[in-house]
């Protein structure tokens, strides 16, 4: 999917973060289901491990979708443990 915006990476010391905007209503049917996304749904959406990793350091731990941004419905907030 063409158009995603992928925030930097903010870093509190325990986790990594960085949010991801979709196109306008992209996610509503994903928002209905009630649950975090998971890697195949992602990439059902073109958001992938490598692409989460743009511009950022590599690592071992993987980025999850942990939260939903009730203002923001496009929005997906993704984490990380930093090593």
């Amino acid at each position: 999917m063409s158009n995603l915006f992928y925030s930097k990476v903010i870093d509190d010391g325990t986790y990594q973060y960085r949010h991801v905007i979709c196109p306008k209503g992209t996610l509503k049917r994903f928002r209905a289901m009630d649950h975090f996304l998971t890697d195949l749904e992602l990439r059902t959406l073109g958001i992938s491990q490598q692409t989460l990793c743009r511009n950022c350091t590599p690592s071992a731990h993987h980025w999850h979708h942990y939260a939903w941004h009730a203002p923001e419905p496009d929005l997906l907030m993704f984490r990380r443990a930093n090593r």
